[in-house]
Protein backbone atom coordinates (compact mmCIF):
# COMPACT_ATOMS: atom_id res chain seq x y z
CA UNK A 1 0.00 0.00 0.00
CA UNK A 2 1.72 3.44 -0.97
CA UNK A 3 1.95 5.32 2.19
CA UNK A 4 2.94 9.03 0.88
CA UNK A 5 0.35 11.31 1.54
CA UNK A 6 -1.49 12.43 -2.10
CA UNK A 7 -3.50 15.41 0.36
CA UNK A 8 -2.25 17.40 3.51
CA UNK A 9 -5.74 18.85 4.93
CA UNK A 10 -5.00 21.93 7.25
CA UNK A 11 -7.40 22.94 10.15
CA UNK A 12 -6.78 26.24 12.41
CA UNK A 13 -8.91 25.81 15.54
CA UNK A 14 -9.65 28.90 18.31
CA UNK A 15 -11.72 27.67 20.94
CA UNK A 16 -14.33 25.60 19.07
CA UNK A 17 -13.58 22.13 21.11
CA UNK A 18 -16.61 20.58 20.36
CA UNK A 19 -16.98 21.78 16.17
CA UNK A 20 -13.27 20.88 15.80
CA UNK A 21 -13.41 17.38 17.35
CA UNK A 22 -16.97 16.96 15.34
CA UNK A 23 -15.22 18.24 12.41
CA UNK A 24 -12.16 15.45 12.81
CA UNK A 25 -14.63 12.42 13.33
CA UNK A 26 -16.50 13.01 10.15
CA UNK A 27 -13.19 13.55 8.32
CA UNK A 28 -12.03 10.41 9.53
CA UNK A 29 -14.48 8.76 8.53
CA UNK A 30 -14.67 9.98 4.90
CA UNK A 31 -10.44 9.61 5.01
CA UNK A 32 -11.14 5.53 5.94
CA UNK A 33 -13.77 5.09 4.04
CA UNK A 34 -12.58 6.84 0.65
CA UNK A 35 -9.41 5.24 1.37
CA UNK A 36 -7.22 8.82 0.58
CA UNK A 37 -4.00 9.05 2.03
CA UNK A 38 -3.72 12.19 3.72
CA UNK A 39 -1.94 14.10 6.55
CA UNK A 40 -4.16 16.09 8.42
CA UNK A 41 -2.76 18.64 10.57
CA UNK A 42 -4.25 21.44 13.23
CA UNK A 43 -3.03 24.22 14.00
CA UNK A 44 -4.15 25.31 17.19
CA UNK A 45 -3.60 29.38 17.90
CA UNK A 46 -3.77 29.22 21.72
CA UNK A 47 -7.40 28.25 22.97
CA UNK A 48 -7.97 27.84 26.18
CA UNK A 49 -11.21 25.56 26.05
CA UNK A 50 -8.94 22.51 26.31
CA UNK A 51 -8.99 21.74 22.49
CA UNK A 52 -5.25 20.36 22.30
CA UNK A 53 -5.51 17.69 25.05
CA UNK A 54 -9.16 16.95 23.26
CA UNK A 55 -7.33 16.36 20.14
CA UNK A 56 -4.20 14.79 21.53
CA UNK A 57 -6.13 12.00 23.43
CA UNK A 58 -8.78 11.37 20.44
CA UNK A 59 -6.96 11.76 17.47
CA UNK A 60 -3.26 10.45 18.32
CA UNK A 61 -2.48 10.35 14.25
CA UNK A 62 -3.08 13.79 13.45
CA UNK A 63 -0.59 16.31 13.45
CA UNK A 64 -0.61 19.15 15.95
CA UNK A 65 0.76 22.31 15.70
CA UNK A 66 0.71 24.25 19.27
CA UNK A 67 0.88 28.12 18.87
CA UNK A 68 1.82 29.62 22.31
CA UNK A 69 -1.09 33.12 20.50
CA UNK A 70 -3.28 33.67 18.43
CA UNK A 71 -0.95 34.32 15.25
CA UNK A 72 -4.13 34.66 12.96
CA UNK A 73 -6.19 32.59 10.36
CA UNK A 74 -3.78 32.65 7.42
CA UNK A 75 -0.04 32.54 8.93
CA UNK A 76 -1.57 29.47 10.89
CA UNK A 77 -2.64 27.84 7.83
CA UNK A 78 0.57 28.70 6.21
CA UNK A 79 2.39 27.10 9.18
CA UNK A 80 1.22 23.72 8.18
CA UNK A 81 1.37 23.91 4.26
CA UNK A 82 4.98 25.24 4.26
CA UNK A 83 5.48 21.63 6.21
CA UNK A 84 3.89 19.37 4.02
CA UNK A 85 4.46 17.72 0.89
CA UNK A 86 1.89 16.44 -0.38
CA UNK A 87 0.75 17.14 -4.16
CA UNK A 88 -2.95 18.45 -3.02
CA UNK A 89 -3.66 20.86 -0.09
CA UNK A 90 -7.16 21.31 1.56
CA UNK A 91 -7.97 24.04 4.12
CA UNK A 92 -10.78 22.88 5.86
CA UNK A 93 -12.38 25.27 8.65
CA UNK A 94 -13.12 23.59 12.11
CA UNK A 95 -16.64 24.07 11.87
CA UNK A 96 -17.49 22.18 9.12
CA UNK A 97 -19.04 18.72 8.63
CA UNK A 98 -17.47 15.92 6.37
CA UNK A 99 -20.68 14.04 4.39
CA UNK A 100 -19.03 10.84 2.78
CA UNK A 101 -17.32 10.91 -0.22
CA UNK A 102 -16.85 14.86 -0.41
CA UNK A 103 -13.26 15.31 -0.33
CA UNK A 104 -12.76 12.23 -2.58
CA UNK A 105 -15.32 13.29 -5.25
CA UNK A 106 -13.14 16.98 -5.09
CA UNK A 107 -9.67 15.63 -5.54
CA UNK A 108 -11.11 12.95 -8.45
CA UNK A 109 -12.42 16.30 -10.45
CA UNK A 110 -8.63 17.92 -9.68
CA UNK A 111 -7.33 14.65 -10.82
CA UNK A 112 -9.18 14.62 -14.12
CA UNK A 113 -9.11 18.20 -15.06
CA UNK A 114 -5.30 19.29 -14.83
CA UNK A 115 -5.90 23.27 -15.78
CA UNK A 116 -7.84 23.47 -12.37
CA UNK A 117 -5.40 25.45 -9.48
CA UNK A 118 -8.29 25.19 -7.32
CA UNK A 119 -11.50 24.13 -6.18
CA UNK A 120 -14.68 24.54 -3.96
CA UNK A 121 -17.30 22.89 -3.38
CA UNK A 122 -20.96 23.85 -2.17
CA UNK A 123 -21.02 25.08 1.39
CA UNK A 124 -24.70 24.74 3.19
CA UNK A 125 -26.12 25.20 6.75
CA UNK A 126 -26.89 22.98 8.96
CA UNK A 127 -30.42 23.03 7.96
CA UNK A 128 -29.45 22.91 3.89
CA UNK A 129 -29.69 26.45 3.47
CA UNK A 130 -27.00 28.15 0.56
CA UNK A 131 -24.40 29.83 1.60
CA UNK A 132 -22.88 32.46 -0.90
CA UNK A 133 -19.12 30.70 -0.88
CA UNK A 134 -18.58 32.43 -4.25
CA UNK A 135 -17.63 35.69 -5.10
CA UNK A 136 -15.89 38.31 -6.86
CA UNK A 137 -12.53 39.51 -5.98
CA UNK A 138 -13.75 42.97 -4.70
CA UNK A 139 -12.31 46.30 -6.24
CA UNK A 140 -13.03 49.64 -5.12
CA UNK A 141 -16.23 50.13 -6.88
CA UNK A 142 -17.69 47.06 -5.34
CA UNK A 143 -17.24 47.97 -1.93
CA UNK A 144 -19.85 50.90 -2.67
CA UNK A 145 -21.91 48.24 -2.60
CA UNK A 146 -20.94 46.39 0.72
CA UNK A 147 -21.22 50.14 2.16
CA UNK A 148 -24.64 50.73 0.92
CA UNK A 149 -25.86 46.89 2.37
CA UNK A 150 -23.65 47.63 5.90
CA UNK A 151 -23.19 51.66 6.40
CA UNK A 152 -26.28 53.32 5.09
CA UNK A 153 -29.39 53.57 7.21
CA UNK A 154 -32.07 53.53 7.32
CA UNK A 155 -31.65 51.68 3.92
CA UNK A 156 -29.34 49.11 4.11
CA UNK A 157 -31.46 46.82 5.87
CA UNK A 158 -33.69 46.75 2.71
CA UNK A 159 -30.80 47.51 0.53
CA UNK A 160 -29.15 43.85 1.62
CA UNK A 161 -32.46 42.16 0.96
CA UNK A 162 -32.31 44.20 -2.67
CA UNK A 163 -28.66 43.02 -3.50
CA UNK A 164 -29.21 39.13 -1.91
CA UNK A 165 -29.64 38.04 -5.12
CA UNK A 166 -26.58 38.96 -6.74
CA UNK A 167 -25.06 37.27 -3.80
CA UNK A 168 -27.07 33.98 -4.33
CA UNK A 169 -27.31 33.88 -7.96
CA UNK A 170 -23.24 33.06 -7.82
CA UNK A 171 -24.12 29.65 -5.86
CA UNK A 172 -27.05 28.71 -8.01
CA UNK A 173 -26.72 26.00 -9.94
CA UNK A 174 -25.77 22.43 -9.97
CA UNK A 175 -22.59 22.46 -12.48
CA UNK A 176 -19.41 23.44 -12.31
CA UNK A 177 -18.07 26.41 -13.39
CA UNK A 178 -14.77 28.88 -13.70
CA UNK A 179 -15.41 31.66 -10.44
CA UNK A 180 -13.20 34.12 -9.58
CA UNK A 181 -13.42 33.85 -5.44
CA UNK A 182 -13.70 31.10 -3.27
CA UNK A 183 -14.50 30.39 0.27
CA UNK A 184 -11.19 29.18 2.34
CA UNK A 185 -13.70 27.33 4.46
CA UNK A 186 -13.18 24.16 2.41
CA UNK A 187 -10.65 25.38 -0.27
CA UNK A 188 -8.84 22.59 -2.03
CA UNK A 189 -5.52 23.74 -3.87
CA UNK A 190 -2.42 22.34 -6.34
CA UNK A 191 0.37 22.76 -4.21
CA UNK A 192 2.12 23.99 -7.01
CA UNK A 193 -0.23 26.89 -6.83
CA UNK A 194 1.57 27.73 -3.69
CA UNK A 195 4.80 27.75 -5.24
CA UNK A 196 3.69 29.74 -7.72
CA UNK A 197 1.87 32.59 -6.12
CA UNK A 198 2.86 32.11 -2.41
CA UNK A 199 1.48 31.25 0.49
CA UNK A 200 -1.89 33.06 2.08
CA UNK A 201 -0.97 36.62 3.13
CA UNK A 202 -0.24 37.20 6.42
CA UNK A 203 -0.87 41.03 6.76
CA UNK A 204 -4.62 40.14 7.49
CA UNK A 205 -5.06 39.14 10.83
CA UNK A 206 -8.58 37.47 9.65
CA UNK A 207 -10.42 37.99 6.60
CA UNK A 208 -9.40 39.79 2.89
CA UNK A 209 -7.19 36.77 2.90
CA UNK A 210 -9.33 35.30 0.35
CA UNK A 211 -9.09 38.51 -1.55
CA UNK A 212 -5.57 38.91 -1.72
CA UNK A 213 -4.85 35.13 -2.20
CA UNK A 214 -7.67 35.09 -5.47
CA UNK A 215 -6.63 38.24 -6.45
CA UNK A 216 -2.74 36.83 -7.51
CA UNK A 217 -4.75 33.60 -9.06
CA UNK A 218 -6.34 36.14 -11.63
CA UNK A 219 -3.49 38.10 -11.96
CA UNK A 220 -1.88 34.05 -13.40
CA UNK A 221 -4.59 33.30 -15.18
CA UNK A 222 -4.96 30.05 -12.75
CA UNK A 223 -8.40 28.77 -13.12
CA UNK A 224 -10.63 28.45 -10.08
CA UNK A 225 -13.99 26.06 -10.07
CA UNK A 226 -17.04 25.99 -8.05
CA UNK A 227 -17.95 22.54 -7.66
CA UNK A 228 -21.65 21.87 -6.32
CA UNK A 229 -22.33 18.60 -6.61
CA UNK A 230 -20.42 18.47 -3.63
CA UNK A 231 -21.97 19.65 -0.21
CA UNK A 232 -19.63 20.36 2.76
CA UNK A 233 -21.88 21.63 5.92
CA UNK A 234 -20.62 24.95 7.51
CA UNK A 235 -22.28 25.38 10.58
CA UNK A 236 -20.44 29.30 10.27
CA UNK A 237 -19.65 31.34 13.54
CA UNK A 238 -18.09 28.90 16.26
CA UNK A 239 -16.28 31.82 17.73
CA UNK A 240 -18.48 34.71 16.85
CA UNK A 241 -21.24 34.56 18.88
CA UNK A 242 -20.93 37.14 21.53
CA UNK A 243 -21.40 41.05 21.21
CA UNK A 244 -17.64 41.00 21.97
CA UNK A 245 -16.83 38.91 19.28
CA UNK A 246 -19.14 40.49 17.02
CA UNK A 247 -17.88 43.65 17.60
CA UNK A 248 -14.60 42.59 17.12
CA UNK A 249 -15.33 40.38 13.67
CA UNK A 250 -16.64 43.80 11.95
CA UNK A 251 -13.42 45.62 12.98
CA UNK A 252 -11.52 42.94 11.94
CA UNK A 253 -12.92 41.98 8.75
CA UNK A 254 -13.12 46.49 8.54
CA UNK A 255 -9.56 47.02 8.56
CA UNK A 256 -8.96 43.92 6.49
CA UNK A 257 -10.55 45.08 3.19
CA UNK A 258 -9.52 48.42 3.42
CA UNK A 259 -5.54 47.23 4.10
CA UNK A 260 -6.21 44.83 0.65
CA UNK A 261 -8.05 47.71 -1.45
CA UNK A 262 -4.91 50.06 -0.40
CA UNK A 263 -2.58 47.48 -1.39
CA UNK A 264 -3.87 45.94 -4.81
CA UNK A 265 -5.39 49.11 -5.93
CA UNK A 266 -2.75 51.90 -4.76
CA UNK A 267 -3.89 54.19 -8.05
CA UNK A 268 -7.33 54.29 -6.56
CA UNK A 269 -6.44 55.03 -2.76
CA UNK A 270 -8.33 58.39 -2.65
CA UNK A 271 -11.12 56.87 -3.78
CA UNK A 272 -11.04 54.37 -1.43
CA UNK A 273 -10.87 56.89 1.66
CA UNK A 274 -13.54 58.86 -0.06
CA UNK A 275 -16.01 55.68 0.04
CA UNK A 276 -15.45 54.75 3.19
CA UNK A 277 -15.55 58.50 4.57
CA UNK A 278 -18.74 59.42 3.26
CA UNK A 279 -20.98 56.13 4.64
CA UNK A 280 -19.21 55.93 8.04
CA UNK A 281 -19.60 59.58 8.23
CA UNK A 282 -23.61 59.10 7.21
CA UNK A 283 -23.62 56.28 9.59
CA UNK A 284 -22.70 58.37 12.42
CA UNK A 285 -24.29 61.17 11.42
CA UNK A 286 -27.64 59.02 11.75
CA UNK A 287 -27.08 57.18 14.97
CA UNK A 288 -26.67 60.97 16.63
CA UNK A 289 -29.97 61.79 15.49
CA UNK A 290 -31.31 58.78 15.89
CA UNK A 291 -30.53 58.77 19.85
CA UNK A 292 -30.70 62.31 19.92
CA UNK A 293 -34.51 61.78 18.40
CA UNK A 294 -35.37 58.32 20.86
CA UNK A 295 -33.62 60.44 23.86
CA UNK A 296 -31.26 57.11 24.46
CA UNK A 297 -27.34 56.71 24.21
CA UNK A 298 -26.57 53.66 21.84
CA UNK A 299 -23.46 52.28 21.51
CA UNK A 300 -23.50 53.22 17.80
CA UNK A 301 -21.71 56.94 17.05
CA UNK A 302 -18.79 55.33 19.32
CA UNK A 303 -18.79 52.22 17.03
CA UNK A 304 -18.58 54.57 13.83
CA UNK A 305 -16.37 56.84 14.90
CA UNK A 306 -13.77 53.56 16.03
CA UNK A 307 -14.11 52.79 12.18
CA UNK A 308 -13.28 55.96 11.01
CA UNK A 309 -10.46 56.13 13.39
CA UNK A 310 -9.54 52.37 12.07
CA UNK A 311 -9.56 54.27 7.99
CA UNK A 312 -7.49 57.14 8.72
CA UNK A 313 -4.60 55.20 10.69
CA UNK A 314 -4.58 52.35 7.84
CA UNK A 315 -4.82 54.32 5.17
CA UNK A 316 -2.09 56.12 7.03
CA UNK A 317 -0.02 53.64 7.87
CA UNK A 318 3.07 51.96 5.62
CA UNK A 319 3.98 49.19 8.04
CA UNK A 320 2.70 46.49 6.30
CA UNK A 321 3.68 47.03 3.00
CA UNK A 322 6.99 45.34 3.06
CA UNK A 323 5.29 41.96 4.38
CA UNK A 324 2.81 42.32 1.57
CA UNK A 325 2.45 38.85 -0.33
CA UNK A 326 3.89 39.05 -3.86
CA UNK A 327 1.98 39.83 -7.05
Amino acid sequence: MNDIPVLDIVIVSWNTIEMTTNCLRTLEAELTSSGICAKVWIVDNNSTDGSPDAIRASFPEFTLIQNKENIGFARANNQAIALGTAPYVLLLNSDTIVPAASIARLLDYMHQHSDIGAIGPKLVYENGAVQTSVQKVTTPASQIFYCLCYYFPPLDRFLRRAFRWRRYRRVSGIHPRTVELLSAACLLVRREVFDRVGLLPEQYFLFSEENDFFWRLKQHRIRSVYYPEVQIIHLLGGSRKSAEAQGMIERHFFVSRVRFLKHRYPSQILFTRLIHTFFLNWSLGYALLSDYFHKRKSEYPQKYRELCALLDAELSSREHESSISPD
